[in-house]
């Protein structure tokens, strides 16, 4: 006979027969294992169960698929209660124990047949004299969690009373009366701006549970604070399990599953059968309210879901939000088992002696509380769905929240203190604490923990600390003490001619004369417009003996850039060459001193003066990096974190005067200060390339080879595109940062040499952390930090986390930049009082997502905010957003950085015209950008819409942006012959290869459809393998699939075929 189904028999179906665990039916099958002191009639108990099956219709209902829709049927007459009975006396005590262990499992582990009912079975084990073992398994389908303590009461009250016990015959409860429509519009209306947080997206694993208990005064205290606050139990765990979900995801709004069981909800029993059905629950989290406000609020919530719950099972709402699953964790509150006390008192001479419950679900985590005298704490979950937190360590943290709410509800959630919050040095407190970071082995090795500067922060590893009556280090310090030491050691490689210290030292004396008479001093800026070369480095020297800041800026820079740069900083004086002069705005505002590259090869002078003694606290140098507001910001180093910053590169990198650094970085990123401290803090070589060389490739392998470079910083983007095989024996270390490093390249050059990972921000000394030596094909972590700089991870109201919680990273102490030039308000956003460090101090907001490990070294895990890094360059998506709504054609304009087939990413900008707008096309828009923005600030792509793609709340669809995929201009020229050309053909596979867009035509500019000059590198390096006898140079007349073959041709050696 057909039955209507429950909300929560439709869910569960459609789980069952379209979701991940269709596979595994068995997850859904309830056990319950009571063990029995006392005499037990096993055939009066069987004729028990027999009635019960007669009692409920639901658990005679079979479950089938009828056209295509999940059916419930009814069998017709009376069904035998299956039963097993088997007799483990004879056994020793612990392979019996273990036989039991056994058998139940293999009654959890067997199927269902779903449309052969009845979908519950008993197992009666003999384990001893007057003592028995029941095992209750049934389908979740004909009973949940909810309703097997009546399940089991019924049972017994039968076998106690006999045929009297039971009423007649119970039918299926009818459908509850709800107006649909209704539900559906509240439904919409509380999904309208769900987030979705899922954890165990692909995950297959069998879920894991672990287990603890409140001792009797907690678990009570627990229960009188919910009845005091006026919620349910359900409520409490709800609400508990999103505050550690929001806190650890840096979200303030998150879903998750729960019963939507409102106020007074859970006073009547429930009836045997599947009607607990677990909803998306949206909580929003505020770390500044009060654990009994965020409970409060969860009821609210609960209580207004409840009444839609009736009529909409999960599957139901699933379709009205329209989209992908909206959560995979849930909380609830179990209903407290069938109490010994009550069982004795329902079967005379019969004591329960335990009842023990399994299940399990298709969620990736799960936490339940199961009330009685000591609350049981549950966390499921699948292994891998928690990521790198300890499941042990997050039920420690679930059991504090719970403490929290109970014992102080007024206390503002952002303020709770997690067991093992990492509070100095890498250690942590509490279960599974580790006892620092320890020592790193092999070269370079830091022989120990760093000192503890306060909670949440660790200070950075090795080296002693600096003599505090001693000048602090400059890089013009730097040069002069080894100029007195070793006069004639060479400082300085480049094409323009070599320097020794001495000579670099007098060279930078002489032209600090020139820019103290032209104005330069303490508390002044002096912009250096001139590229990488040997006279920037005797011009930031100089510029450092006269007091004031360096300001470098690229004179490659689109004029407007440039105008912007030095209109901002408002230097007292520019410095310009020959040849960058004309880069200069007219409008500077500044005069100007011109180098003589000539005076720089001037003999050494043996009375050049020390520099004179700088403040820690003044600038050192000011960078430009991208502004999320539509303009760069200068960032203002002080001289403070040098000392600290040379320190812990002399230490960790082995460097010492015989080495040989590469100057790889542009002038303009604080890259290259670290290149400067390393070399001259070593009284090493500081190796500079020709001006204007492209640094990718084979032309930096063949650079690093003859240069015999020992030292070099490369980001990763570039050196993924070095040959694989390159032979490099002088390199002994190399430094990798700007970006996250990918295992591989770890795994193909840090064989044979020390390699380090670097992670600072522009707003600190250059480095915050290293990690390294690095070995192995994982992704590398970003390490402990430089000495003198203290780092924390911390979660809301700046409270520190444990190990494997994510959280915002923060970077304070010695190497903390003063703030933006110019720009108090920024400053004061980004750079916040410093709770750890002491008064006054500031700690610095960085906008990265980190965490701790248990070994006490910090991982990666991306940004919080839009901000993105592309080739190694910093890119606040915002500054290129407003340069492109700055052209007339542009209406709209969005920014994203999807990844590509290297590992790298793409900027791809996303437009929406301005109607009656003149032709947008890509190649005017690139053009237009270029004299605007910095080379790595201009998209490789170019997509235009009618108009953005918006969600269901009106906010911009960035994941909409993210699937548009560049395509290849259609069609093509066909060759003059109207044949295929198999080297064109050849040409346009790797075109595709190296930038993941399919179908490229001959006549596709590579630049074009995404093609940069890294990517230009491993096409060509892909076109050489190929047979193609090209060279960069060959891109420049025309880098199209055609164009290419053509060049191909015209060179002798072509053997593609």
């Amino acid at each position: 006979m057909p039955s209507p189904l429950t909300p929560a028999q439709r869910g569960l179906l459609v789980t069952l027969v379209y979701g991940r665990d269709q596979d595994a039916p068995e997850l859904y099958n309830l056990q319950l294992v009571l063990r029995l002191d006392g005499p037990l009639d096993a055939a009066r108990l069987r004729t028990a169960g027999d009635r019960l099956l007669s009692h409920h219709a639901v658990l005679r209902t079979g479950f089938a698929h009828r056209d295509s829709e999940p059916a419930a049927v009814v069998a017709a007459g009376d069904l035998a209660l299956p039963w097993r009975e088997t007799d483990l006396r004879g056994l020793a005590e612990r392979a019996r124990e273990e036989e039991v262990a056994r058998l139940a499992r293999a009654e959890r582990g067997t199927p269902f047949a779903l449309d052969a009912p009845p979908l519950l079975r008993l197992l009666l084990v003999r384990t001893g004299e007057d003592r028995s073992v029941l095992v209750l398994t049934h389908h979740h389908l004909v009973c949940d969690g909810w309703s097997q303590p009546r399940l089991v009461k019924e049972l017994f009250a039968g076998y106690a009373a006999g045929p009297a016990a039971l009423p007649g015959p119970q039918p299926l409860p009818p459908a509850a009366a709800v107006d649909a429509a209704a539900a559906e519009r509240g439904w919409r209306a509380v999904l309208a701006d769900a987030s979705p947080l899922l954890l165990g997206t692909g995950l297959t694993t069998a879920p894991v549970r672990l287990t603890r208990h409140l001792d009797e005064r907690r678990s009570s205290r627990l229960a009188a604070r919910a009845e005091a606050a006026g919620v349910t139990l359900d409520a409490v765990v709800q609400g508990v399990w999103a505050a550690l979900q929001a806190l650890s995801a840096g979200r303030d709004r998150v879903v998750v599953g729960g019963l939507p069981t409102g106020r007074g909800a859970r006073a009547a029993e429930p009836p045997v059968g599947a009607h607990a059905t677990v909803q998306p629950v949206p909580v929003t989290v505020d770390p500044a309210r009060s654990w009994a406000e965020l409970v409060t609020g969860v009821q609210d919530r609960l209580d207004e879901l409840e009444p839609w719950s009736a009529e909409f099972g999960p599957a139901d709402v699933q379709r009205v939000a329209g989209s992908g699953p909206l959560f995979d964790t849930v909380a609830v509150a179990e209903r407290a088992p069938l109490a010994a006390a009550e069982f004795d008192l329902l079967v005379p001479g019969l004591r329960l002696e335990s009842a023990v419950s399994y299940d399990a679900n298709h969620y990736a985590a799960g936490f339940s509380v199961v009330p009685g005298d000591r609350f049981a704490l549950r966390l499921d979950h699948r292994p891998g769905a928690l990521g790198h937190l300890a499941p042990e360590r997050l039920l420690d943290c679930l059991e504090a929240a719970l403490a929290e709410f109970t014992e102080h509800p007024e206390r503002p959630v952002g303020l709770l203190s997690l067991p093992g919050a990492v509070d100095g040095a890498g250690a942590v407190d509490g279960p599974g604490a580790v006892d620092g970071p320890g020592a790193v082995d092999g070269p370079g090795a830091v022989d120990g923990p760093g000192a503890v500067d306060g909670p949440g922060a660790v200070d950075g590893p090795g080296c002693a600390e600096p003599d505090p009556t001693a000048p602090p280090l400059t890089l013009a310090r730097a040069v002069a003490r080894h100029a007195a030491a070793t006069p004639g050691a060479l400082a300085l490689t480049s094409p323009e001619g070599d320097l020794t210290y001495a000579q670099l030292d007098g060279a930078a004396e002489r032209f600090a004369r020139r820019l103290r008479a032209a104005g330069a001093g303490p508390g002044e800026v002096v912009a250096l417009l001139l590229p990488r070369s040997r006279a920037m480095t005797v011009a930031q020297l100089a510029v450092l003996r006269t007091g004031a800041a360096y300001l470098p800026v690229d004179p490659c820079y689109p004029a407007a850039r440039v105008r912007y740069m030095v209109r901002d900083a408002a230097p007292a004086l520019a410095v310009v060459s020959a040849e960058t002069l004309p880069s200069l705005p007219a409008d500077a505002g500044c005069g100007h001193v011109l180098v003589d590259p000539a005076a720089f090869d001037a003999p050494a002078a043996a009375d050049v003066p020390p520099p004179a003694d700088a403040d820690p606290e003044a600038p050192a140098y000011v960078i430009y990096t991208s502004g999320s507001t539509g303009d760069p910001k200068g960032v203002v180093v002080p001289h403070r974190g040098l000392a600290d910053l040379a320190a812990t590169l002399l230490d960790r990198c082995a460097a010492d005067s015989t080495a040989r650094v590469l100057q790889f970085s542009s002038p303009s990123f604080d890259a290259a200060v670290l290149e400067s401290v390393l070399a001259f803090a070593a009284g090493a070589t500081l190796v500079i390339p020709p001006a204007g060389s492209t640094l990718v490739g084979e032309t930096l392998a063949g650079l690093l080879a003859a240069e015999r470079v020992t030292h070099t910083l490369i980001p990763p983007a570039v050196l993924a595109t070095l040959p694989a095989g390159a032979p490099l024996p002088d390199l002994a270390t190399l430094i990798v940062g700007g970006d996250a490093c990918p295992g591989d390249l770890v795994a193909r050059w840090s064989p044979g040499r020390r390699m380090i990972n670097a992670y600072g921000p522009t707003e600190c000394t250059v480095a915050a952390t290293l990690h390294g030596p690095l070995s192995g094909s994982g992704a590398p972590l970003i390490g402990r930090p430089v000495r003198g700089t203290r780092v924390a991870v911390l979660g809301p109201g700046l409270r520190p986390l444990p190990p494997g919680m994510t959280g915002d990273l923060y970077v304070a102490g010695r190497g903390v930049a003063l703030g933006y030039l110019g720009r108090p308000a920024l400053t004061a956003q980004r750079f916040v009082p410093d709770p750890y460090g002491p008064p006054g101090s500031l700690m610095y907001r960085t906008g990265d997502r980190a965490r701790w490990t248990e070994g006490g070294e910090l991982a990666y895990e991306g940004r919080g905010d839009d901000q993105v890094k592309v080739r190694g360059f910093r890119v606040e998506p915002g500054e290129v957003e407003a340069a492109l709504r700055t052209h007339p054609g542009v209406a709209q304009a969005a920014v994203t950085a999807r990844p590509d087939p290297s590992g790298d990413r793409v900027l791809a900008a996303h437009l929406a015209v301005r109607t009656g707008a003149a032709d947008v096309d890509a190649a005017g828009l690139r053009r237009y950008l270029g004299g605007l923005l910095p080379g790595h600030l201009v998209p490789a792509e170019y997509h235009l819409w009618d108009a953005l793609p918006l969600t269901a709340n009106g906010k911009l669809d960035r994941a909409a942006l993210l699937e548009r995929r560049p395509t290849a201009a259609p069609g093509g020229t066909a060759p003059p012959d109207g044949g295929p050309d198999p080297e064109v053909a050849l040409l346009t596979a790797l075109f595709d290869e190296v930038l993941g867009v399919p179908g490229t035509g001959p006549d596709d500019d590579f630049f074009g459809i995404g093609g940069n000059s890294i990517r230009l590198v491993q096409l060509i390096t892909l076109a050489r393998r190929a047979g193609f006898g090209i060279g960069p140079r060959d891109a420049l007349a025309g880098c199209t699939p055609r164009g290419l073959a053509d060049a191909a041709r015209r060179k002798e050696g072509s053997t593609a075929r």
